[in-house]
């Protein structure tokens, strides 16, 4: 086994993700190639979309405190298609809200751009 420092597994840990993809495509281990892009592709997404759901939830619980409805509007949207994907029942009452938060405060330009 390949110790630190000699291009073994501990070494990929220290390479950025543009540095592995960059090896797979000069391997010409295609298969091999096609499926880890599409492995890591699949755990950025799950690991942006729960970051991003995270944040949305901080910032409605901030919004609806402190009565920022313009804030509430788009951070129900942005939930809304966070969760359209999986769950579009989940999403729903999200999309709902904001419309009807953003209907109710006149902003027409986010209603009309569909956030």
């Amino acid at each position: 086994m390949a110790r630190e420092g000699q291009g073994g597994p501990s070494r990929s840990r220290h390479l950025g993700l543009g540095e592995i993809v960059a090896w797979f495509e000069s391997s010409r281990l295609r298969y091999t190639r096609v499926r880890f892009v599409l492995w890591l592709a699949e755990s950025i997404f799950a690991e942006v979309i729960a970051l991003a759901r995270s944040l949305i939830e901080d910032a409605l619980e901030t919004s609806r405190t402190t009565g920022y409805l313009h804030f509430e509007g788009l951070g129900c949207w942005l939930m809304s298609e966070c969760l359209a994907p999986e769950s579009p029942a989940m999403a729903e009452p999200y999309l709902k809200t904001a419309i009807a938060v953003l209907e109710r405060i006149g902003a027409r330009n986010d209603l009309a751009l569909g956030r």
